[in-house]
């Protein structure tokens, strides 16, 4: 379910993420003290909260978000839209590179969709770069599977993690849920371990940075 809100205070740029029984609460900062709201619910709940009226659904926001972003003073209208994963079973074709929403489609926790797309683009650019260095047609597909070399590992991982984390905080054991407070806990007071944890999620690695076309041309010669 998506929507805009209005918050009592000023958000300072900053985006939260919540994770419940029911699903991920996010909310993105926009204008003023506007922010976009994304409330995941399991499928067929989200229609009794689209039926209620704006007071009743703030104070059931209210009491599912808490009140780390302040009080929840307005809501704009309200859509739903079923969260599927999909991924394109070919990405490439000779003179075709299929990219971002096209390629895949995954749920929204982390706003991982986004980050995936954004490098989908970068790894095209440096497999185009390289094609040209080396005189090749950039539709050819030796070029293009440079390319869905450099993306699919990391794709595989950003669909793991993020269906696994959704699955993790939606599992109802009380055990489990102290251990997971406690974790998100220690990564927000510990900061080595909080910044090696931000480079899971998004796909960061020292290999992607290497060309695996280049490492076969280098040990040829």
């Amino acid at each position: 379910m998506i929507a805009n809100v209005e918050v009592s205070r000023p958000h300072e740029g900053i985006a939260y993420e919540r994770f419940t029984r029911e699903g991920p609460i996010a909310l993105l900062p926009l204008k003023g003290q506007q922010m976009a709201l994304i409330w995941t619910h399991a499928q067929g709940r989200e229609r009794a909260r689209l039926a209620l009226g704006d007071g009743d659904f703030l104070s059931a926001l209210q009491h599912a978000f808490g009140e780390r972003a302040g009080r929840f003073r307005r809501v704009s209208e309200r859509h739903a839209y079923p969260l599927t994963l999909v991924t394109a079973k070919e990405t490439i074709r000779p003179g075709l590179a299929v990219l971002g929403n096209a390629a895949h489609s995954l749920h929204p926790v982390a706003g991982q969709g986004f980050n995936l797309a954004l490098r989908g683009v970068t790894d095209l650019v440096a497999a185009l770069e390289q094609a040209l260095g080396h005189g090749e047609p950039l539709g050819g597909m030796l070029t293009l599977r440079d390319f869905e070399a450099r993306r699919i590992v990391d794709r595989h991982q950003v669909i793991r993690f993020s269906d696994g984390l959704v699955r993790l905080f939606g599992i109802d054991n009380a055990l489990l849920s102290h251990a997971r407070a406690a974790g998100l806990v220690g990564l927000n007071l510990f900061g080595p371990l909080r910044r090696a944890w931000r480079g899971v999620p998004w796909g960061w690695n020292a290999d992607r940075e290497r060309s695996p076309r280049r490492e076969r041309r280098k040990w040829k010669r």
